[in-house]
């Protein structure tokens, strides 16, 4: 029955993800990830997987990631690497600022009202047209320039939500690695697997991390990387 219960509430995701109460349902979705039964874990890895690649406007991938990152803190960075590896589906954009600076100049040239309108209305045909093929958009109803701003401000929350639950990940490794363990406890002891997973993590969206971070950050992975009881192949992610 659980499972059943499992397969239906990720099926209302798919069909529509953007509905009345896709808070509810994400809320009770994201934990399964780390079930313990195989088969829930499965399903909802798959769901929000699709979840990432047809959310164009961000905000339920950006409602996930807040909800993942709660997750990480409660268990103490004590999960399952799916609950990383679903990461690697979310979709960031790295022209946003050249399409904000092409917007800007758009919406500067002085143009008569019926311009205007009539750039509107081209604007709104192409965002449906878009959005009726499942590509992604920057076409805003009222201006150019709000659209492409208001998508930088939900992809800097994601990528903020993101980093922070990797950043916890390699920051619980780090400190706990750091305590000397012997190498048979270590491999008692931690996730290897998950180290791994967050490593690609961050190596995959790497170009996205503040600048203000690098310092902590290497200093972590040389932490890291030191260490003997460390598996060869997460020391060359390192």
């Amino acid at each position: 029955v659980k499972v059943a219960a499992c397969k239906c509430l990720c099926n209302l995701l798919r069909s529509n993800y953007n509905f009345n109460y896709r808070s509810d349902l994400l809320k009770q979705a994201v934990p399964l990830m780390d079930s313990p039964n195989k088969e829930v874990a499965a399903a909802v890895l798959a769901c929000l997987k699709q979840v990432f690649r047809v959310d164009k406007e961000g905000e339920a991938t950006l409602e996930i990631l807040q909800l993942v990152a709660d997750y990480v803190r409660k268990k103490d960075c004590r999960l399952n690497a799916e609950v990383i590896q679903v990461m690697g589906e979310i979709r960031l954009s790295d022209d946003l600022t050249r399409k904000l600076l092409q917007a800007e100049e758009d919406d500067s040239v002085h143009i008569s009202s019926k311009e205007k309108r009539r750039r509107a209305l081209e604007r709104r045909r192409k965002r449906d047209a878009a959005l009726a093929e499942g590509r992604d958009v920057d076409y805003h109803l009222g201006s150019a320039t709000r659209g492409v701003k208001e998508k930088i401000a939900v992809q800097t929350k994601i990528t903020e939500a993101m980093f922070e639950c990797l950043f916890r990940v390699l920051k619980n490794f780090k400190d706990g690695i750091s305590e000397g363990v012997e190498a048979a406890e270590a491999a008692r002891r931690f996730n290897w697997r998950l180290l791994s997973t967050t490593l690609s993590c961050l190596g995959k969206y790497c170009m996205y991390i503040n600048i203000d971070f690098m310092n902590d950050l290497f200093n972590w992975l040389y932490a890291i990387a030191c260490e003997e009881a460390v598996p060869l192949t997460q020391k060359f992610q390192c």
